[in-house]
């Protein structure tokens, strides 16, 4: 039995070797023998830790474990290697479109550990995915398992395109573009010129409240098109279409139109909505390409374009009948370059330079936008069209059409605004770098509130949200909006009142208060900006200082707020009320936490390591924060097996003191805030929860 023992080691010593050599040798290393020993010890000593102390890249090696990692696709850098682990002996073999590439077996470590490595050389196949096939010796027992890889670049992983071709416009039914003004207003194009997917989409949707983010108005729907030559006329359409191109608040269209005989006229509608005003400018040219069958340069090919408009609170539909079909017509004034049609107090003023206007009023009824039919609501609504442009160009020439949408007392000054805009884009750029793409993506989220910025929650539903405002600020930090980040801090501050900040904002209406974590937030972004050499604790919003507002805030927590939330003495812990955490959905039907929330507790401690670092004269902060910590630990540790997790909320009916609430075994991403924030700071249990929350890994 020694023997065979010994013989054992031997062989799974020569396996380990041989897969050493072969990592790397996948680096262009040939090891010597005396360093292959040194590193088989610290292999056989921690093998994930060997990655980090042997390789500069970042990850070094992606770990894959029995039998968690079956449930899911492990996506795997490209040139990095893979660690399998195992409690049990198993062997392994690698696929790669229905071919076996790998085949290998398990090394033995203590405690039961079994291991193997598969060198980056084997997942340098071309592709994607790969098939990791397991024999597992569970005992008497031999289970076969499969599990997914993924292998690709950071690029591949995050590839962006901003433009999009036939085939993406054909196969993306929902393809759309985006464009935002700092008063929130919006504009969403389809791929696919002139569609309707959503109630949301359209050319100008406007918010026209001079102040704040309030719910949109839709005033200008869509365009629909026509070209026509010597009587020769087609829809300018996605049947046409070559491509769809978005960059900035800039979307353009490219078509080769039909005209008769064979031949195609190139066009190119390019749509440009205004950064700072409800204000759309849509350029129409006639392109002269070479190696296009076209008309003559000399010859005008002519360009009828549909305006299809509404005025309606982008949250419902237009119904004919409630009205409008009676009233907007009458209320449509025209002359031979445009429109201006007003409903009450809003008006959507719609010319073109050079070109014609026709009166020709036209309804279109129930239209469908899929993607509300698709949940269940009403998706059919109605369109009116007061006429249309025509637009005569040769090769090279180029029309513009200016709407803007705005109350009455501001439509002429935003008409003649609109008058002097060009596009300022002669070529959109392809941007792939993702890093850019979010980084510029952030800043149409930003807006304007008051004489501050603040931050829209979700376009097109949303405005703009206490909680979700706050918590986003670190990642405007992180990306250098840092001027930005001060103002909304300011903004939102000066809403504190005993303790409490807004949830739900409607326009100038603050009174929803409904949460418990967004004046928390507060401190973590105030912290953001500091570590970034701000000094804005003693900024003025709206005549009191930062920092006064953020004791307000944790003196307020202490005795009670006026909303029900409130800390246990005994445990130093956060009661908070139901739904007041970020679970709130659907509330009453959504995620009970009423108690003691994980993340409450994380981000109540870092509130007052922040104020004690403000008021270092002070000593209560200090002593709070570990009583804090303590509490943390006593009443929030849970054991599975030798882990150690966070519960995920400590459940009471009312208020009641940590140590009578009944503590939940949930397991939820929640806790990472403890780590995040330094509430929990001994390694163990970090790693314990760590390796807890990646249970929660979903492919």
């Amino acid at each position: 039995p020694r023997a065979k023992v010994e013989s054992n080691q031997l062989k799974s010593e020569r396996l380990l070797k041989k897969q050493l050599i072969r990592l790397f040798e996948a680096y262009n290393y040939q090891p010597s023998e005396q360093f292959l020993l040194k590193k088989m010890q610290e292999f056989q000593q921690d093998p994930y830790q060997f990655f980090f102390s042997s390789f500069e890249n970042r990850p070094p090696v992606i770990k894959w474990t029995y039998p968690q990692d079956t449930k899911r696709e492990v996506v795997i850098p490209r040139n990095t290697p893979l660690l399998i682990t195992c409690p049990w002996p198993f062997r392994f073999r690698l696929e790669h479109k229905d071919k076996t590439i790998l085949m290998g077996s398990s090394y033995y470590l203590e405690k039961k550990h079994h291991v193997s490595i598969i060198s980056p050389y084997s997942l340098k196949k071309e592709g994607f995915e790969f098939r990791l096939h397991l024999e597992v010796f569970e005992g008497a027992d031999i289970l076969k398992k499969t599990g997914h890889l993924m292998v690709a670049s950071y690029e591949e992983l995050f590839f962006n395109k901003n433009k999009f071709y036939e085939q993406d416009i054909h196969s993306d039914r929902f393809l759309a573009s985006l464009a935002v003004n700092t008063k929130s207003g919006i504009s969403v194009l389809r791929g696919a010129f002139s569609e309707l997917k959503s109630k949301y989409d359209g050319l100008i949707s406007a918010n026209l409240h001079p102040d704040v983010p309030e719910d949109r108005s839709l005033m200008l729907t869509r365009f629909r098109a026509w070209s026509v030559f010597k009587g020769f006329s087609r829809s300018i359409s996605e049947e046409y279409q070559h491509s769809f191109e978005h960059y900035l608040n800039t979307t353009e269209y490219y078509f080769e139109m039909p005209v008769g005989g064979g031949l195609h006229t190139p066009l190119t509608f390019n749509f440009k909505f205004d950064e700072s005003d409800n204000i759309l400018v849509c350029q129409v040219k006639r392109l002269n390409k070479t190696g296009i069958s076209a008309p003559p340069p000399e010859e005008p090919v002519k360009i009828i374009i549909r305006p299809d408009i509404e005025s309606r609170n982008q949250h419902e539909l237009t119904k004919a009948y409630t009205g409008p079909e009676n009233r907007w017509p009458q209320h449509t004034e025209h002359n031979q370059h445009g429109f201006l049609f007003t409903d009450i107090d809003k008006v959507l003023a719609v010319e073109v330079q050079p070109g014609s206007f026709t009166r020709e009023d036209e309804w279109q009824y129930m239209i469908s936008r899929p993607v509300e039919k698709e949940r269940g609501m009403d998706g059919d609504g109605d369109l009116f069209s007061p006429g249309y442009f025509t637009i005569m160009l040769k090769a090279n020439e180029e029309a513009t059409i200016y709407a803007a949408a705005g109350l009455k007392e501001d439509i002429e000054n935003l008409t003649g605004k609109a008058l002097r805009i060009q596009s300022d884009i002669l070529y959109l750029p392809e941007i792939q770098n993702i890093e850019k793409v979010l980084q510029r993506s952030i800043q149409k989220f930003i807006v304007e509130r008051n004489n501050n910025k603040t931050i829209i929650a979700g376009y097109p539903w949303f405005m703009d949200w206490g909680r979700d405002t706050l918590i986003c600020l670190r990642g405007v930090i992180t990306a250098g909006y840092c001027e930005e980040a001060e103002s909304i801090i300011k903004e939102f501050a000066s809403f504190e009142q005993e303790g409490t900040l807004p949830n739900i904002i409607r326009g100038g209406d603050t009174s929803n208060r409904d949460t418990s974590d967004a004046p928390l937030w507060l401190f973590a972004a105030v912290n953001d900006l500091i570590k970034k050499n701000k000094n804005i604790p003693e900024i003025d919003c709206n005549g009191r200082s930062l920092k006064e507002i953020l004791r307000s805030i944790v003196e307020n927590y202490m005795k009670g707020t006026t909303n029900g939330i409130q800390m246990d003495t005994d445990s130093g812990l956060i009661y908070s009320p139901t739904h007041y955490t970020w679970m709130d959905t659907n509330h009453p039907a959504g995620t009970p936490r009423e108690g003691y929330p994980v993340e409450i507790q994380a981000l109540w401690y870092h509130a007052l390591n922040l104020l004690g670092t403000l008021y270092p004269e002070e000593a209560q902060w200090k002593e709070l924060q570990q009583q804090v910590q303590y509490s943390l630990l006593t009443y929030f540790s849970r054991k599975s097996g030798k882990q150690v997790y966070l519960s995920d909320c400590l459940h009471t009916k009312g208020f009641q003191p940590a140590k009578e609430a009944i503590p939940d075994d949930h397991l939820r991403p929640n806790q990472l805030f403890a780590i995040t924030f330094s509430a929990i700071n001994e390694p163990e249990i970090c790693c314990g929860i760590v390796s807890a929350c990646e249970e929660l890994i979903i492919p």
